[in-house]
C-alpha cells in the first residue's frame, strides 16, 4: 500500500516552508517554497491531496506540533521527525531548505526516519508551566 502514497516533507522555518514531494511513480521529489502563512500552506496541501492518499513529515524544531495539528486537521497524516536520528553522511555539512526537504522526503518514502511521540495540547501546557518554573 506504501507505494501508492504521495510522501511530502516540509522543511519548516518562522517566515517560509519549502516542500518536497513524491508522487508514487516519481522517482526526483517536486519542491516548492511558500510564505509560513495559513492561505498558501493550506492551497499547497489541497493540491498534494489532489494527486490521491498522502503523509507527510518534518523535522522537529522551535515550531512544535502546531504544524502536525494543523495538516491532521486539513486531512495530511503528519509525522514530526528526531532531528538526531535523521541518518547523515560524515563531513555533509552545507545545508538549504531545498535540499533538506529533498533528502528528507527521500529517508520518509525510504522508512528510514523515526518519529516521535506527539505530547497532547494538555501535556505541552504542563511541560510549559514545569519550564517557566524552572526558569523563574
Amino acid at each position: 500500500m506504501r507505494e501508492h502514497i504521495t510522501h511530502v516533507a516540509f522543511d519548516m522555518h518562522q517566515a517560509s516552508i519549502t516542500a518536497a514531494w513524491l508522487l508514487a511513480s516519481a522517482s526526483s521529489p517536486e519542491l516548492r517554497t511558500i510564505p509560513h502563512e495559513p492561505k498558501p500552506f493550506r492551497r499547497l496541501v489541497r493540491q498534494i491531496l489532489a494527486h490521491g492518499p498522502a503523509c507527510a513529515c518534518y523535522e522537529a524544531g522551535p515550531l512544535g506540533y502546531a504544524p502536525q495539528r494543523q495538516l491532521e486537521a486539513w486531512g495530511l497524516p503528519c509525522e514530526v521527525i528526531a532531528p538526531s536520528l535523521i541518518p547523515r553522511r560524515p563531513g555533509q555539512r552545507i545545508k538549504t531548505d531545498k535540499r533538506d526537504a529533498k533528502k528528507l522526503v527521500g529517508l520518509y518514502r525510504a522508512g528510514e526516519l523515526t518519529a516521535v511521540r506527539i505530547p497532547t495540547p494538555e501535556e505541552e501546557d504542563v511541560r510549559e508551566l514545569v519550564r517557566c518554573r524552572e526558569a523563574w
